[in-house]
Parts: structure tokens; sequence; C-alpha cells
């Protein structure tokens, strides 16, 4: 039975554990969400995907425009308080960002720099004859610290590749570095 991408399930059934155990020997793991004492690998694609070129420039392009507005955003705290007091009721953690923010105001800024660090998750939408909608599923403001985790990934992949390439014919047929990989 075919599953994700044309995949053999059993397949990917043996795929997972080597993916997960390349992980835990390689740090790509994060403390588990009910323990601080329990760590379980990070949130990862199995295999690579194909990202199209077109499709990571408009997304580069795009990052300007959405970095001012967030900035702007910030910056008029008025209109943030006011959008986020309904929220901010329900929602404990952001009622604790917008209190810091609130007291910071009434201190006084007393720093002229701002620093924002904003990741952008982006889906790709499959119009056919191999052209691509980018869909922005969200900006990020604070959960940043999985960038760094993009690099063990790629190596995860290049490891998980070199295992299985002879029974991965779809990915074989379209990256090209499944050559070097399986050498």
């Amino acid at each position: 039975m075919a599953g994700v991408s044309g995949i053999d399930e059993d397949l990917i059934e043996a795929i997972l554990p080597e993916a997960v155990a390349w992980s835990t020997a390689h740090g790509l793991n994060m403390v588990a969400a009910e323990s601080d004492k329990r760590f379980i690998h990070a949130p990862m694609g199995l295999l690579p995907s194909h990202y199209p070129k077109e499709s990571f420039r408009s997304g580069v392009a795009l990052s300007q425009a959405y970095n001012k507005l967030v900035d702007k955003i910030a910056r008029n705290e008025d209109w943030l308080f006011q959008t986020l007091d309904q929220v901010s009721k329900g929602d404990d953690f952001t009622n604790r960002l917008v209190e810091l923010c609130k007291e910071v105001k009434e201190r006084g800024v007393s720093q002229p720099w701002y620093l924002g660090i904003h990741r952008s998750d982006y889906m790709l939408d499959d119009l056919g004859d191999d052209k691509f909608a980018l869909l922005q599923v969200e900006l990020n403001t604070i959960a940043s610290s999985f960038g760094c985790l993009s690099a063990r990934v790629a190596k995860m992949h290049k490891f998980l590749l070199s295992r299985f390439a002879q029974d991965l014919p779809s990915l074989r047929q379209r990256y090209g570095f499944l050559a070097a990989a399986e050498n």
C-alpha cells in the first residue's frame, strides 16, 4: 500500500525508527512537553521534500514586508493591548506577555534599539504542471528556536537516503544528490 509521496507504508515503518535513533544520537531532540526530564525527537519531516527555488525566493521577498508589519504592530501598543484584551482573558501566556509589555511601557523604554527574530512558516499548494502557490501558515515572533536544527535535519535526511535510497525510486528521480548519498 502506498503512503506518503507514493512510498510504501512498510518502508516508512522501517525508516521511522532509524530516523528517531539518528535524532537521539545527534541532538535533534527537545524536552518532552509533559516532562522536564525526558527528551523526544524534534518535529521534522521524515524525508526531504521538493521545494521549488521560485517559491523559496517568493518567501524571502515577502519577509521584509512581514517584518515591517510586525514591527509597526509591536510599536502601536495601545492598539495591540485593545486587540489582545479578550485573548488575554482566556490565555495565560498572552496575558503574561501583555502585562509584561504594559510594565515596560510604564517604566519607560530604556533602550533605543529593537531586535525582532521572526520565522514564517509556509506550505506549498500544488497547482499542477509544476506550479505552486506559497501559503503562509503562521508568522512566529517567539518560536524561532528550531531554525538551528535545519542543518541536522538535512544530515539526517542524507543518512536515511544513504540507507534506503535503493528503496525510494520516487525520491531518486527527484533529488540529484541521491547518487552521492548512495556511494
